[in-house]
């Protein structure tokens, strides 16, 4: 098997270096692999309708085709999920039925074979296993906007809904207790501050546990960055020119950072001449000799605020 790999990859690279082509990406044949299933084993019987689908991930897939349908592929009724997904783990609501679901890793050019399994969910008034899947907003998300739109799947079995909404940490600090929410969405307006969100599935003989996740709104700017390397009116002969500065968040310290370099055109006007984004606070990069140039900073941090950009400073290479 590793032979035949390899004898495959030595002749797609001839054939790439006769053509004269260098910009194409090698992959790993993985045609002949099969992704295995780690959850739900095959031929479960359960009463939990919201399952995480788990597989072993294959070094050499960048992303993993997942498939579930009602009640087999060899006799599908209905398709309920068909999604593309990066990770190991994808969590989906079903319902009381018999389900087949498969998986198969992919790659730039190649794709494993599809591994299949079944599972069979039993229909239940008993909500004390059961979890509500929340969908939107993600887990751990950053946010500017103030009026949200929280969703989560809809459990069978359930009359009604309990959100809360605690800061500090889940059951510290409770900012909102709603109760009897009927549809699977809630429209809320928020102040800024970290809390987290949770809900809760109810029905005249149970009630589901929270499901609860992490949830940032941040209006804060961040600071202005300060510029260290180069300095103004630096002069160098080196196209190659090191730019360095500081730069955080009042609130949240992270941030991502655009370098935008000018080109002096006079004294007083300027040309975009590049931009580049760094998530470091130094950054190389090669210009053209015999040219004036100007530099500043700016950043956004992870709810998308731009704070304001850095002083200017010129600088110049020499011929």
């Amino acid at each position: 098997m590793q032979l035949l790999r390899i004898i495959k990859k030595t002749v797609l690279g001839l054939i790439i270096l006769l053509s004269g082509s260098c910009s194409l990406f090698m992959e790993e044949d993985i045609s002949d692999d099969t992704i295995e299933i780690i959850s739900p084993g095959d031929q479960v019987s359960t009463e939990i309708v919201t399952q995480t689908f788990w597989w072993k991930l294959n070094p050499d897939a960048s992303s993993y085709r997942l498939q579930v349908v009602e009640p087999s592929f060899a006799l599908a009724e209905a398709l309920l999920l068909d999604t593309l997904v990066s990770e190991d783990k994808y969590e989906f609501t079903l319902y009381a039925g018999e389900f087949e679901w498969r998986v198969r890793g992919e790659n730039g050019a190649y794709q494993t074979d599809w591994t299949f399994s079944s599972l069979t969910v039993v229909a239940t008034d008993d909500l004390t296993k059961q979890k509500v899947r929340l969908r939107s907003p993600i887990e751990n998300y950053f946010t500017k906007q103030t009026e949200l739109i929280f969703k989560w799947d809809t459990l069978p079995n359930t009359d009604s809904y309990v959100m809360r909404h605690y800061t500090g940490a889940w059951g510290q600090d409770m900012m909102l207790d709603s109760i009897n929410i009927v549809p699977s969405s809630l429209k809320l307006t928020m102040e800024e501050g970290e809390l987290w969100w949770g809900i809760q599935a109810v029905n005249e003989f149970s009630e589901s546990g929270f499901n609860y996740q992490r949830l940032v709104v941040d209006l804060t700017i961040p600071n202005r960055p300060s510029l260290l390397e180069p300095e103004n009116n630096a002069s160098f002969s080196d196209k190659e020119v090191d730019f360095s500065w500081e730069s955080s968040d009042p609130v949240w310290s992270e941030v991502k950072d655009s370098l935008l370099i000018y080109e002096k055109l006079d004294n007083t006007n300027y040309q975009l001449y590049k931009t580049l984004l760094s998530g470091s606070k130094s950054i190389s990069v090669e210009l053209e000799s015999g040219k004036n140039y100007g530099w500043v900073v700016k950043s956004i941090d992870k709810a998308g605020n731009v704070g304001e950009e850095s002083e200017r400073r010129d600088f110049a290479i020499s011929n």
